[in-house]
């Protein structure tokens, strides 16, 4: 028996690749103003459902689009300003700005995409195509569908 492979990867190999490099660029980046917020990209029968976290944006400081296949989302964090008799102890918050991009299979329906704000939390559903949902098909026999 052989064994077919093919060579379009699948979204899971991409997104896989995708978390990849957003730890190499966050890991050398640091707090550079450069930040990458947590994303999670789920897969439903009907929908693509991607959620980002972006604590301590408003809803008008993130911009998304869609084209040709990608996603992007984009945003700017901005923090307190500190005076130079200030001393800070600790600065771990990252800010400024972020983009992050998801490509998704052409099955897509770009012109159905809705997104919600909710306490951080963005929200995105790409709903599929209706020729691309999974669908039961009848087999006929003798001329009669079952």
């Amino acid at each position: 028996m052989m064994t077919v492979r093919t060579l379009v990867p699948t979204l899971d190999r991409v997104l896989s690749l995708n978390r990849e490099l957003d730890r190499v660029f966050t890991r050398n980046l640091g707090n550079s103003g450069t930040w990458l917020p947590a994303m999670d990209v789920v897969e439903r029968s009907d929908a693509f459902v991607v959620t980002l976290d972006v604590p301590g944006i408003s809803h008008d400081a993130i911009d998304l689009t869609f084209d040709q296949g990608a996603l992007t989302i984009r945003g700017t964090r901005v923090g307190a300003e500190y005076g130079e008799q200030d001393k800070i102890y600790v600065a771990e918050r990252t800010l400024g700005e972020f983009e992050r991009v998801v490509r998704l299979p052409e099955t897509v329906d770009g012109d159905r995409i809705q997104a919600s704000f909710d306490r951080g939390v963005v929200t995105i559903v790409i709903p599929k195509a209706p020729a691309a949902r999974a669908r039961k098909i009848a087999i006929s026999t003798n001329g009669h569908q079952s």
